[in-house]
């Protein structure tokens, strides 16, 4: 039973931190571009635009401490710096599959019909739907091997 829950967490920590890292690369470019905005405003219209950062700062310094608090956060769920080698690999080789099987299902049924159409189309295979379909019969085993690592 231990083993299970250090399995669960160690994937739900890696996919909780791929979902922040991507929250953090998107506010990032959003807050870049507002300075920039910003700035391009301040130099070629007025200096009087430079006030707009007033309401900036401070919510970037939220921003800023939420994202250290979320991390703080996910260090306490399960710190990557316990897995060995080989359970940081079978990690994140489960959870690629978990985020494939994800996709999948949220692309909807239209979109997936179009991708098995490109891939005949192209490569002369359904590789998505093969792919896909794996992924999903192997879950279970791959979790009791991810298990029998922990």
């Amino acid at each position: 039973m231990r083993t299970k829950l250090h399995a669960t967490r160690a994937v739900l920590s890696l996919l909780a931190r791929r979902a922040v890292l991507f929250g953090t690369i998107i506010g990032g470019i959003v807050f870049g571009l507002i300075f920039l905005g910003c700035w391009a405003l301040a130099y070629y219209v007025s200096p009087w635009w430079w006030i707009l950062l007033a309401a900036y700062i401070p919510i970037l310094f939220t921003f800023l401490l939420i994202r250290l608090f979320v991390g703080f956060l996910l260090n306490r769920l399960y710190s990557v710096k316990n897995l060995t080698k080989t359970q940081r690999k079978a990690v994140g080789n489960f959870a690629d599959k978990l985020q494939r099987l994800a996709e999948a299902r949220g692309i909807g049924w239209p979109m997936f019909a179009f991708i098995c159409f490109k891939d005949l189309l192209f490569y002369r295979d359904l590789r998505t739907a093969r792919n896909t379909i794996e992924d999903g019969t192997s879950l279970k085993r791959d979790f009791e091997e991810l298990e029998k690592l922990f």
